[in-house]
């Protein structure tokens, strides 16, 4: 919720977010979520323009102070 409230994330964009800042690989997470490789890659994608980052590396050191 808190990823929600400060990136204006929806709740599966904050758990996807979470899982990826855990290091989870994208085709575990796409399967745990039930959806497929390509939906999943446009979710991360709406991640990134709300977090205003263009990569995973960048959205990484965007969250670490936040999860960590």
């Amino acid at each position: 919720q808190y990823l929600s409230a400060i990136y204006r994330l929806s709740p599966a964009e904050a758990d996807i977010a979470v899982r990826l800042f855990e290091g989870k690989p994208r085709a575990r997470i796409a399967a745990e979520r039930g959806v497929t490789a390509e939906t999943l890659r446009g979710q991360i994608k709406q991640i990134y323009l709300k977090c205003g980052v263009d990569s995973e590396a960048a959205l990484m050191r965007l969250l670490a102070p936040v999860l960590s």
